[in-house]
């Protein structure tokens, strides 16, 4: 069921023509030795045997079960009185997942001085996959670390800290090493020069400040407007792909109504600024011209009431903001016109009691939320679950079965029927604002 409205803004943000110009390849990082990985003996990663520092104890720390089948996961490590001193090693519990078993893989590794992290650590997955490592001077990150990294091991993303805030260098990274995005932190925000392969944008002080392009992928430029210390200032214009003209606004002191074009005389947003962040009334239309989402604006955040629409006409969800999340009572449809679901939310979080209907008409589930956790007696089709602060304990009267193809699957450290995982309403989707998130100034990355 689509719950949002998919307007995507071409290739704008990474083109695939490289710009003249473009940095050199980053290398991969150097890799890591089997019998010196990260300080911590691999002896210790591969069986659990260590030997810790003058002064200091071996402490084995399991970590709750999550079934009566699957093991849990469980912390090693190397004490000096209360405080952690000594290299360190942990792993998540086993899981299943799409029915393949994974038996405790591995969590965090590193070593500990009087209770801090220090040196070089590395952080893995739920599946035992690299998901960060770099380096921390008394218990704060320090110098370059790998942040994000591809399901086969290659740097994602690099960016460079000092004292936990970012500073330096920002990378992102292709498959093969080269550079598809950088820019420079000073002090936690951007600074100078930010590039894609193909644009440019100059910041000042963690603020747009100059000229923005972005250029299509066919290399013709798209889109062009000019920011003083953030705020849109000037005259913004918009081209399609052969080159002609779509539209043109005006922005005074960062204030006027931002425009984005589907084509000529066909406006794909139009959102109210008033001293720099949006504020005021947004509306969407799809590309045939037919209104899609009225909603508006304070302060930066979506905020009062909004209202979307399937291409049909047909109301799709209905509801309010409040500070940028959800709130209050919120209905959602098929495009059919039969009523999907209806609950509240409280502070962005289900809160009450929600009820989703099948697209016939027949309802198939109930239940209630607190803050987004789900308690007391559910309906699930003819099913009837009992749930105690978000875990299921009871299924039509009876303990849960342990995990099986069919029943049940493994998630979060829950049992969840798979009917009863999700609602399958979704909060609705912003990416109208486009990838370069120009028109709702939610600028990557």
């Amino acid at each position: 069921m689509m719950w949002g409205v998919r307007w995507v803004w071409g290739l704008a943000m990474l083109g695939l023509a490289a710009a003249d110009g473009a940095a050199a390849p980053l290398p991969l990082p150097e890799p890591i030795p089997e019998l010196a990985r990260a300080g911590v003996p691999q002896s210790m990663i591969d069986t659990g045997k260590v030997v810790c520092p003058p002064g200091s104890k071996r402490i084995r720390r399991k970590r709750p079960r999550v079934n009566r089948v699957l093991a849990g996961g469980f912390e090693l490590f190397c004490a000096r009185g209360a405080v952690r001193h000594g290299p360190y090693v942990s792993r998540h519990a086993s899981a299943s997942y799409g029915g393949v078993l994974v038996k405790q893989p591995l969590d965090e590794v590193g070593v500990y001085v009087d209770g801090l992290r220090e040196g070089r650590f590395e952080f893995h997955d739920v599946h035992g996959r690299m998901a960060s490592q770099g380096g921390y001077l008394h218990g704060k990150k320090q110098g370059e670390w790998y942040e994000d990294f591809f399901i086969d091991g290659a740097v994602l993303e690099t960016r460079s800290y000092q004292a936990d805030v970012p500073h330096g260098p920002w990378r992102r990274l292709a498959r093969d090493g080269t550079v598809e995005a950088e820019g420079q932190f000073d002090h936690g925000l951007r600074d100078g020069a930010w590039r894609t392969r193909q644009d440019v944008d100059h910041y000042r002080a963690g603020k747009l400040h100059g000229t923005v392009t972005r250029v299509g992928w066919n290399g013709v430029k798209a889109f062009e407007g000019h920011y003083q210390d953030g705020r849109p200032a000037g005259t913004f214009q918009e081209w399609d792909p052969d080159g002609k003209l779509l539209g043109s606004f005006v922005m005074k002191q960062g204030s006027g109504v931002f425009t984005r074009w589907h084509a000529k005389d066909k406006p794909a947003v139009k959102i109210e600024w008033r001293g720099g962040t949006p504020e005021g009334s947004v509306r969407v239309w799809s590309e045939d011209g037919v209104l899609v989402v009225e909603a508006g604006f304070a302060a930066g955040r979506l905020s009062g009431s909004w209202t979307q629409w399937w291409q049909s006409g047909q109301l799709e969800s209905k509801g309010a903001f409040a500070a940028g999340v959800e709130t209050g009572p919120w209905e959602y449809w098929y495009s059919s016109a039969i009523k999907a679901a209806t609950g509240s939310y409280r502070a962005g979080k289900r809160h009450g009691v929600w009820t989703t209907w099948d697209s016939d008409g027949v309802e198939n589930t109930r239940g209630e939320y607190e803050m987004g956790v789900r308690v007391g007696t559910w309906k699930v089709d003819d099913r009837t679950l009992e749930y105690r602060a978000g875990k299921l304990i009871k299924l039509n009267g009876k303990r849960p079965p342990p995990p099986s193809d069919h029943e049940v699957e493994f998630m979060d450290g829950r049992l969840e029927l798979e009917q009863a995982e999700d609602l399958d309403i979704e909060p609705p989707s912003y990416d109208w604002c486009a990838p370069d998130g120009l028109a709702c100034g939610d600028l990557p990355p």
